[in-house]
């Protein structure tokens, strides 16, 4: 029987006015080489954005913000987007826009959200190592909010942040207990300026490996791979042979993504 791949696309739509200091991440308060701001507003180029990853044939689109959470005024914004790209695409639509209530699910829900994006990033004894400015519960707890506003979830891991072999295992099993829908897989870009810059980058061996096994626990239906690939050779190809059911493709919110083109012929040599 024929696998399908998803492919899913995301729009930034608030960067660089992080309060958080997740040490990986270019855009947190610990990042040295912060870009310009940009504060999330009724944004035309999100809307434009989501038809083109229609038009493309993507599965699912999403609007990303960097923040601990938004405010009930970006709430509001984002919802409008929301509403005005479910009357003109054709498209799946998912949020990724940090810590956020139940009331907030509800809203997103509403507004025609069928999956909210919320990383655990890594297991909850390694987490302390990567972020203190938020914990790893409060993570789970904005999980649990989606869940009860009848929303799927996506939540997923890095991969090269400092974590052992064991650590991603024991991350796989969590969200298994979780029982998350879908489990995005990010490979750490060591970015200049943050914490993490010297962090050396995993051979492919070990990135083929990690995933493999994560999807034994987890199934292959659940993982998909998102930022880092660029770190292997055919882009995540071999992977999607039995390991991998989806890729985020395009840029991603702060490094250089996969071409949609190139994953679209990519996963077209699968068929």
């Amino acid at each position: 029987m024929k696998r399908k791949i998803e492919l899913c696309g995301i729009y930034n739509i608030k960067n660089n006015l992080c309060t958080e200091d997740c040490k990986f991440c270019a855009q947190g308060i610990l990042a040295k080489n912060r870009g310009s701001a940009k504060k999330i507003t009724f944004d035309a180029k999100a809307i434009d954005a989501a038809m083109r990853a229609a038009e493309n044939d993507l599965t699912r689109f999403g609007l990303v913000a960097s923040s601990r959470g938004p405010s009930p005024e970006e709430v509001e914004i984002v919802v409008r987007i929301y509403r005005e790209i479910k009357k003109r695409a054709n498209i799946h639509l998912c949020a990724s826009l940090g810590i956020a209530s139940y009331e907030v699910m509800k809203k997103l829900k509403e507004a025609g959200v069928s999956r909210y994006h919320c990383n655990l990033e890594s297991c909850k004894s390694f987490f302390p190592k990567l972020c203190i400015s938020h914990t790893y519960d409060e993570k789970v707890e904005t999980i649990e909010n989606a869940k009860k506003a009848g929303l799927a979830v996506c939540s997923g891991m890095l991969l090269g942040a400092g974590e052992s072999f064991e650590d991603r295992l024991e991350l796989a099993r969590e969200l298994k207990e979780l029982s998350v829908n879908s489990v995005p897989i990010n490979i750490l870009i060591p970015i200049k300026g943050t914490p993490l810059e010297d962090n050396k980058v995993l051979s492919e061996q070990e990135i083929e490996s990690s995933i493999t096994e994560i999807a034994k626990i987890l199934s292959p239906e659940k993982i998909r791979l998102a930022g880092g690939r660029i770190h292997l050779k055919d882009s995540g190809y071999n992977l999607l042979k039995h390991s991998v059911s989806a890729l985020i493709t395009g840029d991603m919110a702060t490094t250089t993504g996969c071409k949609v083109n190139d994953d679209i012929n990519m996963v077209e040599k699968l068929s």
